[in-house]
């Protein structure tokens, strides 16, 4: 069973964004459902929306063998540059969000101490433009808190690594510029599920994946609206990805009895909480940063109801580790004035044969009446090569609403847009997949073979989550 841990005198709820990723379970994969979805106005059922494995890449770069002794004062500074002026505020607003104690950055870069004898790789991860990770195309959907630094950002890190490297003084880092077009952020834990042990996945022989569902009463007396979640995996090396489901009152029961019937904290469940009419909250994979939606924003949390949260284990990296994981949600503390939910669209009838650059997977679906798109998240698995998703209509014919035409799994994100998306009533909303099966594309040296939907890490996935206002 599974404790929650109330912060304030509201109870429960979850929300979040993702899917799925990398890792390397056996070569066949007895997972393959293929999953109903809504979106926007068709009437259908979502379920079982597992998949692949994250690879958290947590090596720690060698040091670039740069001076680890501060000039004394500025006159042995002639680029006149220190890190507490000039570095430290490109990094706090850049950088440190991931590559934080215990964050899910392969080191922290938090301190003087930290970031000096690493000036190197910095400066050639962002001349490269690999770091701040950021994969939408410029022009197509406006989202919060985008990542990227200005050009002349990439000058002075490069300046500075070129220098002597000066710490400078504390009292001379400005502060932080907050923009306030970027939109809120998640400022507080109303309510923290934790499992009340830690759990060691333990996969089938033969297997790497393990999926399993922890249980959490709410203990409700009155609805609710998630406002806000993080996520915090207490192994990130297992961790592959989290599923957030709502479980009706009248539910409750059933769910309970799933988790009683089997020892240790929750119990054995693929592609969702084993029951039809369970409502996807919200979903986690590693990269994934806190959300917030703002003043009278949320999703809807009943009275009386259950929180599942599906945990997709893989344990290539850590064959004998467990996790305990903190969820932290926050609550709307004031009337709904927008409630939102979580929709999907998807393609699970793709087939990329062995081989294939250029394999493709879509789907596109009528939205007669529109629907105003709070956010988006597009999910592929290791074989992704690029996304796009946007809609049509008479008068338009490529309403973009994101495009990835680099994908990488281990970024993926939830995208928020600054102000909602609108899809115009008469619309077509499409989505398009290309995969790349080719042998150099291959993950941990596999050979081709053909590819099709799953939730194993070597199966694949096209699909789309849409955070969208319903109708009231």
């Amino acid at each position: 069973m599974t404790r929650a841990l109330l912060f304030s005198t509201i109870s429960i709820a979850a929300l979040a964004l993702a899917a799925c990723g990398k890792s390397a379970p056996a070569d066949n994969n007895t997972n393959n459902t293929r999953p109903d979805v809504v979106l926007f106005d068709e009437d259908m059922t979502t379920v079982d929306m597992s998949a692949g494995g994250m690879d958290q890449g947590a090596t720690t770069p060698e040091e670039d063998m740069g001076q680890t002794t501060p000039p004394a004062d500025m006159s042995s500074n002639p680029s006149g540059l220190t890190y507490y002026e000039h570095v430290r505020p490109i990094l706090r607003d850049n950088c440190v969000e991931c590559h934080a104690t215990g964050g899910i950055g392969a080191f922290a870069l938090e301190t003087y101490e930290q970031v000096k004898p690493l000036a190197m790789v910095l400066v050639s991860a962002v001349e490269r433009g690999a770091m701040p990770p950021w994969m939408p195309q410029d022009g197509c959907g406006d989202f919060r808190h985008a990542r990227g630094l200005q050009a002349e950002q990439v000058e002075t890190l490069r300046a500075w690594a070129d220098s002597e490297r000066a710490m400078g003084d504390p009292a001379d880092e400005p502060p932080a510029d907050i923009d306030e077009q970027e939109g809120p952020t998640f400022e507080r834990a109303d309510l923290t599920l934790t499992p009340s042990e830690p759990y060691k996945p333990t996969p089938v022989e033969g297997e790497f994946d393990d999926f399993r569902c922890f249980v959490f009463d709410t203990g409700l007396e009155v609805d609710h609206h998630i406002n806000g979640f993080r996520f915090t995996p207490g192994n990130y090396a297992v961790a592959h990805h989290m599923l957030i489901f709502t479980i009706p009152p009248e539910r409750v029961a059933e769910i309970k009895a799933k988790d009683d019937a089997e020892a240790g904290p929750g119990y054995t469940c693929y592609g969702g909480p084993g029951i039809n009419d369970a409502q996807n909250v919200g979903t986690w994979i590693p990269g994934s940063q806190p959300l917030a939606f703002g003043k009278g924003t949320g999703l809807s949390l009943p009275k009386g109801s259950a929180i599942v949260v599906q945990m997709h284990y893989n344990t290539i990296n850590d064959a004998e580790g467990s996790d305990q994981f903190d969820l932290d949600l926050q609550l709307l503390q004031e009337p709904v004035t927008t409630e939102l939910n979580n929709t999907i669209l998807l393609d699970a009838s793709f087939v990329v044969p062995p081989g294939e650059s250029e394999g493709k997977g879509g789907k596109s679906i009528p939205v007669p009446g529109g629907a105003i798109v709070h956010g988006i998240m597009p999910h592929m698995h290791n074989l992704g090569a690029k996304i796009r998703v946007w809609y049509e209509t008479d008068d338009n014919p490529d309403g973009c609403m994101i495009d990835i035409p680099d994908w990488d799994y281990n970024w993926q994100n939830f995208y928020l847009y600054k102000e909602p998306f609108i899809v115009p009533p008469r619309s077509r909303v499409h989505l398009e997949c290309t995969f790349d099966n080719s042998a150099a594309n291959q993950p941990y040296d596999r050979q081709p073979q053909e590819v099709r939907w799953g939730d194993g890490t070597f199966d694949e996935m096209c699909l789309v989550f849409f955070l969208v206002e319903n109708k009231r």
